[in-house]
């Protein structure tokens, strides 16, 4: 087990980063069992402090002044175009990038020694995720021009992940020339995720993100959730005569939610045959070779690289004119023949 702690400061003020993670590991042995579990998990805290403060730094002239004559503090720093070029000091004060994160994952397998040559193996391997991003900036920042209410936006990410293999293997060597191993399995991976999003402004007093509810005016706002899944069944036999004399056949179906309906599974077998050279009496005593294998062999492969519901129908949101008047609608899109 290990436990490691973080935690550093920036270059700009307002920005640091704390990151604590743990690493666990524990394997054993209980008759023909053998189990093990190993974990990860991080938290970290990240403030990546103002969107614009260090941006004004360098786009300000040398000889800008923070203060003005009678040694105040300024809000626009320079005579020329003032608008664009603020006092990166409030920014960096007042404007707020806040991202906690935490995430975990774990492996765990277990091995059963059935009888001699006959094993049988399973893995779970979970992986979650919880991620928030908050960002604030008061009156006296660049964006709000030093007039403007707080306005704030708040961020939410989570999901998780698992993938699950079975497999059982034979592996034998008959009469000391002829060896054979065997493979059957079947593997599952599913992954889910939720996202929200709002953003406000015109806050009655800066609260940051957490009195989202007693905005002035809300700007924006969504909200999705996905999903996939793939699910596979395979096979693979190996024979070996003499170690000279060698074939390979695999076989193996996959399911994929991704996919449309009608096209979601699919079959990819493979073959190959091959002859180690060197394994023969004409060529076993050579200084010249030391490997020589010819292998001749076909497969058919697939993959499921596409994005997640694009395979079926959609509809998007627009306006649209209703006797005059504007109303919401929606239209669809990704139209399939």
């Amino acid at each position: 087990m290990s436990i490691g702690y973080v935690n550093q400061t920036g270059s700009v003020p307002g920005e640091e980063l704390q990151r604590l993670n743990i690493k666990l590991g524990v394997e054993g042995k209980v008759g023909d069992f053998t189990m093990g579990l190993s974990g990860y998990a991080r938290y970290r805290n990240i403030d990546n402090g103002a969107r614009e403060a260090l941006r004004s730094v360098f786009r300000l002239r040398p000889i800008a002044s923070p203060n003005d004559a009678e040694g105040n503090r300024q809000f626009f720093v320079q005579d020329y175009r003032p608008e664009r070029f603020t006092n990166p000091l409030y920014d960096a004060e007042n404007e707020v990038q806040n991202n906690r994160q935490l995430n975990g994952h774990i492996n765990f397998f277990l091995d059963y020694k059935i009888m001699e040559g006959l094993t049988v193996r399973s893995i779970f391997s979970p992986y979650t995720y919880f991620d928030r991003f908050g960002y604030a900036a008061d009156t006296f920042t660049k964006t709000n021009k030093g007039e403007n209410l707080p306005k704030a936006d708040l961020t939410n990410n989570n999901g998780y992940s698992y993938t699950w293999d079975n497999t059982i293997n034979f592996n034998r060597t008959f009469k000391n020339d002829h060896s054979l191993n065997a493979m059957l399995g079947t593997s599952t991976y599913e992954s889910q995720w939720e996202y929200s999003y709002i953003a406000v402004k015109d806050l009655p007093f800066n609260s940051k993100w957490h009195n989202i509810g007693s905005t002035g005016e809300e700007t924006a706002r969504e909200s999705w959730e996905g999903r996939n899944r793939l699910v596979s069944f395979m096979g693979r036999i190996n024979y070996a005569y003499k170690d000279k004399y060698l074939v390979t056949a695999t076989g193996r179906t996959d399911g994929s939610s991704k996919l449309a309906k009608g096209h979601k599974w699919g079959f990819f077998p493979s073959a190959a045959l091959a002859w180690r050279v060197t394994g023969e009496d004409f060529l076993k005593d050579n200084d010249v070779l030391n490997e020589l294998k010819v292998r001749v062999s076909y497969g058919e492969s697939g993959n499921n690289a596409v994005d997640n519901y694009s395979t079926i129908l959609g509809t998007v949101n627009t306006q649209y004119d209703f006797g005059g008047n504007n109303a919401n609608g929606q239209y669809l899109n990704r139209i399939k023949k």
